[in-house]
């Protein structure tokens, strides 16, 4: 069931997971994103969370 969806502090594995995608797609679509700016990320690597600007 997609629980990462909808959770701005999944981990990357989780949305492999729930996309069935791999994690460098993963990787690649967040880069994208925050360079639009349309996410950010949030707190410190083991804490935080992505916060959607746009």
């Amino acid at each position: 069931m997609m629980e990462g969806i909808n959770n701005p502090s999944v981990p990357y594995d989780q949305l492999v997971i729930d996309l069935k995608i791999t994690r460098r797609t993963v990787s690649r679509i967040f880069v994208s994103l925050v360079e639009k700016g349309y996410i950010e990320r949030i707190g410190t690597n083991k804490k935080s969370y992505w916060k959607i600007i746009k």
